[in-house]
């Protein structure tokens, strides 16, 4: 089976090397490029949300972004406490000295503002360090709950083109601004697994159809995957035993 990794290295290595063990071909077209925000006013306004009581990540991304701004993440009573989108936010998080205090269930903006909100001690203003593309889900939810908020754009997202030089059975779309760049009709050929409920929304808002990973983790991706080869699989039979019954065939 040929499967197309739209993400880039260092995301979902675990998933690559697990396609790899069991016989898949792996192809890797990235369709994003992240490029950090550096510059002097990015970091001085992110070193006014150090100062807030809360700082919600919303994506891997931002936490490599907030890094390479060289800023610290001093735990509470010092700073802010830290909320992250998923297990990946929050192990990124913890690698540059950060102690989570929430992550979302599920693993989406909505989850991350349920998770938050349920909690006694949520107050803002709330800090959201985030990219250029984030959409406005985390942000409306907080603000509707009365909570002030305070985004930062740290990261800019620019598209790839597509590349392959065959089709592929498989394309694993890692998030809604790569859900953006396939063509149009990829879905005919090749089954379309998103890693979450956002990025499948993107691709059915294209007209696509995807098939839905339950977490954003190497193991439901997989499962997703051969859920997808199964269907194809079993469709094909049928297809065959339409053809073997057609009038006039011989045997």
């Amino acid at each position: 089976m040929r499967v197309v990794l739209t993400h880039a290295r260092g995301r979902l290595e675990e998933l690559e090397a697990a396609l790899r063990r069991r016989g898949d071909e792996v192809v890797r077209t990235p369709l994003i490029e992240v490029r950090w925000r550096t510059d002097a006013a990015t970091r001085a306004q992110a070193r006014r949300l150090v100062a807030l009581p809360w700082l919600l990540f919303p994506s891997r991304s931002a936490v490599e972004a907030w890094a390479a701004l060289g800023l610290p993440l001093p735990a509470s009573p010092h700073g802010p406490k830290l909320g992250a989108v998923g297990a990946g936010t929050a192990s990124a998080l913890k690698r540059i000295g950060g102690r989570v205090e929430v992550i979302g269930a599920p693993p989406t903006a909505e989850g991350l503002a349920r998770t938050f909100l349920a909690r006694g001690d949520a107050e803002g203003p709330v800090g959201l360090p985030r990219g250029d593309r984030a959409r406005a889900t985390l942000e409306r939810a907080l603000r509707d709950a009365g909570l002030a908020t305070r985004a930062l754009t740290l990261y800019e997202t620019e598209r790839r083109p597509w590349r392959s030089d065959g089709p592929p059975d498989a394309v694993v779309v890692a998030s809604p601004s790569a859900a953006e760049g396939l063509p149009d009709d990829l879905d005919e050929t090749a089954a379309l697994v998103a890693i979450g409920p956002t990025t499948a929304a993107a691709l059915r808002a294209r007209g696509l159809r995807p098939w839905t990973a339950a977490r954003p983790d190497a193991d439901a991706i997989l499962a997703r995957i051969d859920d997808a080869r199964r269907a194809t699989a079993e469709t094909t039979d049928a297809e065959r035993a339409d053809a073997a019954d057609l009038p006039g065939r011989i045997s």
